[in-house]
């Protein structure tokens, strides 16, 4: 996550259960969370159905991304427990000058690390 992001949502809103049945819920009330923030004069033009069409895909869009952004972050709390772990084996591996991208640099580093 951005490093400017508030703890909050790093550590648990993106995670709450709770944040994420409301979020569940927007995205399947959106056109009934529309129609009652959005209301349509009976007296006047089709612009406020087209208001609450509009406020409904929002809402539904603002739902399915906090539901996207949740996964992202339990997988990120995931990984990072993983790499918390202090591994078994450490190496220590020398500087090349170049990338290593086919079987000659890999080999290179092999001789490197193994000696």
């Amino acid at each position: 996550m951005d490093s400017t992001a508030p703890d909050c949502i790093d550590r648990w809103c993106l995670r709450d259960p709770e944040a994420a049945e409301v979020a569940a819920r927007r995205v399947a009330e959106a056109s009934k969370l529309a129609a009652e923030m959005v209301p349509v004069d009976p007296g006047a033009d089709d612009t406020g159905s087209a208001g609450q069409e509009m406020m409904a895909r929002v809402l539904a869009e603002v739902g399915e991304s906090f539901l996207n952004y949740r996964v992202v972050a339990t997988r990120e709390a995931e990984q990072r427990g993983e790499l918390a772990r202090v591994p078994d084996l450490v190496a220590s591996v020398p500087y090349f000058d170049a990338d290593i991208f086919e079987l000659s640099g890999l080999l290179a580093m092999g001789r490197a690390v193994w000696r």
